[in-house]
């Protein structure tokens, strides 16, 4: 038997398309760095994407911990409306 870890890498955007914030999920308390930026620990849990048949929908998930860190930074997206 294999077992086989996956790590999810986000980044988080303003509306001008300027980075805010890259985060992955992988490694708790650590930078791990992907393509030469650094992306610090968020505990999320990322949910595949699901197309129509017509390709122009496009669906998925992205649950955060509830935590003060999690919240405080999911409000700040929200406020500032941030895109992931």
């Amino acid at each position: 038997m294999t077992i086989q870890a996956l790590s999810n890498f986000i980044t988080v955007r303003d509306t001008a398309d300027n980075v805010q914030h890259r985060y992955q999920n992988a490694k708790v308390g650590e930078v791990v760095q992907l393509d030469g930026f650094d992306h610090h620990y968020l505990s999320f849990i990322y949910q595949g994407a699901t197309k129509n048949r017509t390709g122009d929908n496009l669906e998925s998930e992205l649950y955060l911990a509830p935590n003060a860190v999690a919240m405080n930074i999911a409000r700040e997206a929200v406020v500032n409306r941030w895109v992931v």
